[in-house]
């Protein structure tokens, strides 16, 4: 059984056009020796070619979490949410500039960090770093913040077709998005 999330070829920033077309090979042969192929959206079923006939989509959308969640605003400083990666390459310096140029916000991050991230976020007093979250407490982050930034860059395939799942958990819980 293969799941695709995030394809493995659609991932990946090569220059090396052999390298791109071995990684895409590799991923191809996995699918054909799959007896099942798991993708997490209808566009993703549309890329499989003649794959088609043993995908099967499960959506990459979170269960409502209940109006709960999305009644309570919070007071105080502006915060802002950053659940997922958080890397030099997908919003760490962004961060780092807003920062810089107010006064009155926070963040909120959990997730992954590479070390770039952790060398700026760790010891700074207006960043509070949760690690890695379930996708329920991400979802009581996101309601406990006045808004959610999400870092997506159409650098690779899989980000041009990534589902929106941050989308979804802020819609889910009422709050804004900053992509």
């Amino acid at each position: 059984v293969l799941d695709i999330y995030d394809g493995l070829s659609d991932r990946a920033i090569l220059s090396n056009i052999l390298l791109k077309t071995a990684l895409l090979y590799l991923c191809k042969a996995t699918y054909m020796f799959s007896n099942i192929i798991f993708v997490c959206d209808k566009r993703r079923h549309l890329r499989m070619g003649r794959y088609k006939y043993k995908t099967v989509i499960l959506e990459n959308t979170p269960l409502d979490p209940g109006a709960n969640l999305s009644k309570n605003f919070p007071n105080g400083d502006v915060t802002i949410s950053i659940v997922g990666n958080m890397t030099k390459r997908r919003g760490a310096e962004v961060v780092m500039c807003a920062l810089r140029k107010t006064q009155n916000i926070r963040f909120v991050v959990a997730g992954y960090l590479d070390d770039y991230s952790k060398e700026r976020f760790l010891d700074n007093s207006r960043i509070e770093y949760l690690g890695v979250v379930s996708p329920e407490k991400s979802l009581e982050i996101i309601a406990s913040s006045d808004a959610a930034f999400a870092f997506y860059e159409p650098d690779t395939e899989n980000h041009i077709y990534a589902s929106p799942s941050k989308l979804f958990d802020c819609l889910s819980v009422g709050r804004p998005i900053i992509v």
